[in-house]
């Protein structure tokens, strides 16, 4: 294994901590308000239900509960933080960021704060920039939380779409950790050659004022599924080998692979083109829907309540979706 060393240590996860709204959604329900039937939504995507944050909840409430179960499993206070960093594409408002409300929510006032954006790989990115303080000496606590509400930004109008989305946060709050756990490596890339309408939602300087008719905004999120899907069969397995092979590391040594739960046709055929079994993927989309960036940490936080994985286990997070972006980050827990 290719090694990493830092005079600072490592950067290890010392809690993870969710929020998922309390409403819950099934496809019974849902099939009130789509053309579709239960059994379609099921078999196209695998999701079962997902859980809908209520009106007056915001993605910075969520970020702000998940933050603080975090801090709560981790034993640290929230004063104690010196780097906060949000992942999210539904903010609560372009400004100020998502980062600065949950930093005055949770009362971490002596961090640093920001949000950051990759779409569904924004909880990996994020890892990798609290890493990298943590090395450098400029952290010693840094908090990374994903939160997406992205059932405000989906419609009946857009069935395949309105079907996939549910709502949710998760952190993880990283210490410098002395042993060999830790993070062991991380890779990135992205596929800039296709166009942005492929992944998109219509908010920003594109969309408001004299270039956009004087109409405004139109904050609905937008994908072609079919591209999507066919983009990450055939770019996902190649970024995870590749990582394994950065870093000298075997499928074999690998105990649980944490992917991004965009959808459960995506990750079978995933495994299937790695010929590993579905069981070495941990999967709650059937239950949770797509929370975007939230997904990972909060199956992370499932797999490690469940003791699917423990101390010492190899495990890697596999993040893909808008940019369009993917990253893989080896840990040891």
């Amino acid at each position: 294994m290719a090694e990493r060393k830092s005079d600072f240590g490592n950067a290890s996860i010392l809690g993870t901590g969710v929020y998922l709204p309390e409403r819950i959604v099934s496809n019974t329900e849902l099939v009130t308000t789509v053309p579709f039937s239960g059994d379609w939504i099921l078999n196209r995507t695998g999701i079962e239900s997902r859980r809908i944050a209520t009106e007056k909840e915001c993605t910075s409430d969520l970020a702000a509960a998940a933050a603080e179960n975090a801090l709560r499993s981790s034993g640290v206070e929230a004063q104690e933080i010196d780097l906060l960093i949000v992942a999210t594409i539904t903010p609560d408002r372009l400004l100020p960021s998502t980062a600065a409300i949950v930093r005055e929510k949770i009362g971490a006032l002596k961090s640093i704060s920001f949000d950051l954006n990759a779409a569904c790989s924004g909880f990996v990115f994020a890892l990798d920039v609290a890493e990298k303080y943590i090395r450098m000496g400029q952290a010693r606590y840094a908090l990374v939380i994903a939160a997406d509400t992205l059932s405000r930004f989906t419609a009946t109008t857009d069935p395949k779409n309105y079907i996939l989305f549910g709502d949710g946060a998760g952190a993880a709050l990283l210490h410098r950790g002395n042993g060999n756990e830790g993070i062991k490596g991380s890779l990135f890339g992205m596929d800039t050659k296709y166009p942005a309408d492929w992944l998109t939602i219509h908010v920003g300087s594109e969309f408001v004022g004299s270039k956009a008719g004087g109409n405004g905004n139109l904050p609905l999120f937008s994908m072609n599924g079919a591209k999507i899907f066919h983009w990450a069969v055939k770019t996902v397995p190649k970024s995870i080998q590749s990582t394994l092979d950065k870093y000298d590391i075997s499928m074999d040594d690998i105990r649980l692979i944490i992917p991004h739960q965009a959808n459960k046709r995506i990750i079978t055929a995933v495994a299937d083109r790695l010929n590993i079994p579905l069981d070495k993927f941990m999967l709650t989309i059937d239950i949770y829907g797509n929370t975007s960036a939230a997904s990972i940490p909060i199956a992370l936080d499932k797999a490690i309540a469940e003791d699917k994985l423990k101390r010492g286990d190899l495990f890697m997070l596999v993040g893909f979706g808008g940019g369009l972006a993917w990253g893989n980050t080896i840990i040891e827990l």
